[in-house]
């Protein structure tokens, strides 16, 4: 009898030790991790489960969350998350989507987070509402969405001088047949290849620096 207690007490201060270890800066909890204790700074991603199947790390150098989601099924899994995950950060280094079945995407498709990078790649996107990244506009800096099915009609091409650091666009291989003309302060890198284009004029370049 007074071994098997003895066996009872060690687990329990096994467990009691786990716990407190959980909790300890610079340590691994659940669903969180630290930048270590000796920074004191937090990861502020979601917990995991909140956001599945997209995954989140924390990127150290930049001190922001960086969110990928290679298996979402569809837009109203998306939005989803973003309806009712918990989000300690409102602002992202980037956001990575690849190979969803997307469609249209809506006014504020990512509610008031914020993300540098948008990346969002062979998704069958076929419009994008002029406000769907209304969040991110004071501070992104790169759009990606190649290897979609915008036209000329379904992509916002006069909202992005909206974004004052909007530096680079990538829209190649979607279904665009005329090249746009472009109205931003901040735009200098834009890839349109691998499109349909059969419509330049000289005005195109003139609201870009």
């Amino acid at each position: 009898m007074t071994l098997r207690l003895r066996e009872a007490a060690a687990v329990l201060v096994l467990l009691w030790a786990a716990a407190l270890t959980e909790g300890r800066p610079g340590e691994v909890g659940p669903g969180r991790h630290t930048r270590g204790a000796g920074e004191g700074e937090l990861d502020l991603c979601p917990l995991s489960w909140d956001i599945y199947p997209c995954s989140c790390t924390w990127d150290m150098d930049l001190g922001q969350p960086d969110l990928y989601c290679p298996h979402i099924e569809s837009l109203q899994q998306l939005q989803d998350i973003f309806t009712t995950a918990l989000f300690p950060a409102k602002r992202f280094w980037r956001i990575r989507i690849s190979g969803a079945p997307l469609g249209d995407l809506p006014e504020d498709l990512f509610q008031d987070i914020q993300f540098d990078e948008i990346h969002i790649n062979a998704c069958n996107v076929t419009s994008v509402h002029p406000g769907a990244f209304r969040a991110s506009k004071p501070n992104m800096d790169t759009m990606e969405m190649y290897s979609n099915l915008l036209t000329d009609e379904t992509f916002p091409w006069e909202t992005l001088g909206e974004y004052p650091k909007l530096w680079r666009v990538r829209l190649d291989h979607n279904l665009f047949t005329s090249f746009p003309q472009l109205m931003s302060d901040a735009l200098e890198d834009i890839n349109l290849w691998q499109n349909p284009i059969t419509t330049f004029t000289r005005e195109s370049f003139e609201g870009a620096p």
